[in-house]
């Protein structure tokens, strides 16, 4: 699962990265452009609107929506920062191809996912009715171990 995490946070930085350098060479390929504006206000006013509204794009798409969860899942596993709990799943969830969701008693879990070297084999092992036991991070909600239950009935 450690490795699941890393991998992932490590994919994660790298598309920042990527995105972060492209946006800077747009917001300085706007201000060369714009240097040939007769009138230094508008230009000023170009510039940073259009660098505060690329800027803010990439904050919270890139940033906060993707980034900041999975680097939240990894501190809380390397910190062991983490809770269990033990219930009955009520529906699997593919997202995406690197993250599935789990919801277990109403509440949603999120599992890292990987189709080369599957922690938990989800279309088989895991399915609605089952019964886990589940320790995830205290605020990221990411599974970092998983359990199956015997059903006593």
């Amino acid at each position: 699962m450690e490795e699941l995490l890393r991998e992932n946070l490590l994919n994660y930085i790298g598309i920042a990265i990527f995105f972060f350098i492209w946006i800077l060479m747009a917001i300085f390929g706007i201000v060369v452009k714009t240097k040939k504006m007769e009138v230094q206000k508008i230009r000023i006013a170009i510039c940073l609107t259009v660098g505060s509204v690329l800027m803010f794009i990439f904050s919270y798409f890139i940033v906060y929506l993707h980034l900041y969860p999975i680097a939240l899942a990894n501190f809380e596993y390397n910190n062991s920062l983490s809770e269990e709990t033990e219930g009955v799943v009520n529906s699997v969830k593919i997202d995406r191809n690197d993250r599935v969701s789990l919801f277990v008693d109403g509440e949603k879990y999120i599992i890292v996912y990987s189709n080369d070297c599957p922690y938990v084999n989800i279309d088989k092992d895991i399915k609605k009715g089952d019964i886990v036991k589940i320790v995830f991070g205290e605020k990221s909600k990411y599974v970092f171990g998983i359990e199956m239950k015997q059903d006593y009935k």
